[in-house]
C-alpha cells in the first residue's frame, strides 16, 4: 500500500504546472515497445520521422541470475510502432520471445496509444506458456518541481495461458522527469513507473511492482541530432527485497 500511495502522489505532482517542450524520451520498455520500464507511453520512438529504427541491449539481473534483453522496434508513419524482444535466460530452455504493437491516435496535445503484447514464456521447454495483453497509454506532459515531467496513465487487461479469465483490471502510471535541464543541458531523466500487472519482461501473473531508475540522453548531443542514444540504469520491484532486481543497458536508433 505504501508504495501504491507514493507513486500515486508523485505522478499527481508531476499533473500539475504548464506544458513543457522538453524531447520526449525514445526510450525502450522491458517488452521493446517505446515507454518507461513496465507502463509504455502514449506516443512513438518516432514520432517525427515517417520511418525509425530503435535498437536496444539490457542486462536484467534476476535473483542473482543474468537475463539478455535484444530489443528492437520500427516507427512507421507518425502513428504505427512495432516492437520485439527476445529475453535470454541462464537456462536456454527458459527463454522468452515478446512481440509487440501500438497504434498513436492523431490528437493533439495529449499522446494517446491503443497497443498489445504477445509473450511466449520458457519456449522449448515442457514449462512454456503463452501471455498477453491490450490497453490504453496516455501521457501528458507538464512541470515537477519546475522542471519538464511527463506524466503516463495504463488501463488495460492481461492474458495468460491455463488461467481463468478474471476480472482484474491492469492499471499503471508513471513519470519520466527531466533533472536540472539548464544545468545538465536535457541529459538526465529519472523515470519511475507503478503496476498492477508483473513485468512484461517476465510475464506471470504475479501482480503489483514499482520501477525506477535513471536514463542518460545522449542524444541531445547536437552531433546526434538523428539518432536515439539512450543509457539506462534501473531497479525493478524496487521496494520489495526479495524481488528486487537491478538492470542496465543502452538504446541506439535513428530516423529516416
Amino acid at each position: 500500500m505504501k508504495k501504491v500511495l507514493v507513486t500515486v502522489l508523485l505522478c499527481v505532482l508531476a499533473f500539475t504546472g504548464l506544458a513543457a517542450q522538453s524531447k520526449k524520451l525514445g526510450a525502450m520498455s522491458l517488452s521493446g515497445v517505446t515507454g518507461l520500464y513496465v507502463v509504455p507511453t502514449g506516443y512513438l520512438g518516432w514520432g517525427d520521422a515517417d520511418l525509425g529504427f530503435n535498437a536496444g541491449y539490457h542486462m536484467h539481473f534476476v535473483d542473482g541470475n543474468l537475463e539478455d534483453l535484444f530489443q528492437a522496434n520500427m516507427s512507421f508513419f507518425k502513428l504505427f510502432e512495432v516492437a520485439a524482444t527476445y529475453v535470454g535466460q541462464s537456462n536456454d530452455n527458459d527463454d522468452d520471445l515478446h512481440i509487440g504493437a501500438k497504434f498513436r491516435l492523431p490528437v493533439s496535445n495529449t499522446d494517446i496509444a491503443l497497443g498489445g503484447n504477445l509473450v511466449y514464456n520458457n519456449f522449448g521447454s515442457s514449462g512454456n506458456h503463452f501471455g498477453g495483453q491490450i490497453y490504453a497509454a496516455l501521457s501528458y506532459r507538464a512541470e515537477m518541481f519546475g522542471m519538464p515531467a511527463e506524466t503516463t496513465l495504463v488501463f488495460g487487461k492481461s492474458f495468460y495461458e491455463g488461467t481463468k479469465i478474471d476480472s482484474n483490471i491492469d492499471f499503471g502510471m508513471g513519470f519520466d522527469l527531466v533533472i536540472f535541464p539548464k544545468v545538465l543541458n536535457n541529459f538526465l531523466h529519472w523515470t519511475t513507473d507503478f503496476s498492477n500487472y508483473g513485468a512484461i519482461a517476465n510475464m506471470s501473473p504475479n501482480r503489483g511492482s514499482v520501477n525506477t531508475g535513471l536514463r542518460v540522453d545522449l542524444s541531445q548531443l547536437p552531433a546526434l541530432g538523428k539518432f536515439n542514444f539512450l543509457i539506462d540504469l534501473y531497479l525493478t520491484d524496487a521496494f520489495d527485497a526479495h524481488d528486487r532486481n537491478f538492470g542496465l543497458g543502452a538504446v541506439f536508433g535513428m530516423k529516416f
